[in-house]
């Protein structure tokens, strides 16, 4: 299973409870891969349940480069589960930012990066029974975000 923003709030506890339900081997593909490694000890996550793997999806390269290195990883096995988590949410910065390749940085980060990542995985997930994409559209993932028309989301993401 992939998981992308597996070190913060919605993708950081679906990479931990997938990890120790012993069904799923895990890569946690994230921007900071040390803040990762802290989070999966810090969850419990048992040693040989997962792995950390750098993805920038704000650089369409950095996405490339992370399906090469989830190939060579992987070896053979299909890919079963991408989980599209990862995302930028920054509704009060007064100016826009933008990606490496230009974007404006949400839809860089958000949807082009993403989409390129489940395109270069198609044909691999396509291999394997039962495989599944999901893609998640979620600001209540994480306490300190404003949702819009300033609602302040309180997500209950149990233990």
């Amino acid at each position: 299973v992939v998981v992308t923003g597996a070190s913060s709030g919605l993708g950081r506890k679906c990479a931990a409870v997938l990890s120790k339900t012993g069904r799923y081997f895990v890569v946690m593909a994230v921007r900071d891969t040390e803040k990762a490694k802290r989070v999966a000890k810090e969850e419990d996550m048992p040693d040989n349940s997962y792995t950390v793997m750098k993805l920038e999806l704000g650089n369409l390269q950095s996405v490339r480069d992370f399906v090469a290195n989830l190939k060579a990883f992987k070896s053979a096995r299909p890919l079963t589960h991408l989980i599209c988590n990862a995302a930028v949410y920054r509704p009060t910065d007064p100016e826009p930012a933008w990606t490496d390749d230009g974007f404006e940085m949400s839809m860089g980060v958000n949807h082009f990066g993403h989409f390129l990542l489940v395109n270069l995985l198609l044909d691999d997930m396509s291999r394997a029974k039962g495989a599944r994409c999901v893609i998640v559209g979620s600001i209540t993932g994480n306490t300190n975000t404003v949702g819009g028309g300033l609602v302040y989301p309180r997500a209950d993401l149990g233990k």
